[in-house]
């Protein structure tokens, strides 16, 4: 799932030239999530399906 976000955001360069993702930016937004979510803190590691529907959720709401 995070490459079709990854390569979406690659493929907006093709709307308008300011629209471009390099992977650094986009592994930049994924580790950002992973780091500094306080939502994803309250999911057990446990529970990596319910972690995994957090992290997309996040990573989606993070790059909008």
């Amino acid at each position: 799932m995070t490459t079709r976000i990854f390569f979406t955001l690659e493929s907006m360069s093709n709307v308008h030239y300011l629209y471009q993702f390099s992977l650094q930016q986009f592994m930049d937004c994924v580790f950002e999530v992973l780091k500094n979510n306080e939502e994803l803190k309250s999911v057990p590691k446990s529970q990596p399906q319910n972690r995994l529907k957090v992290i997309m959720k996040q990573l989606y709401l993070y790059i909008n």
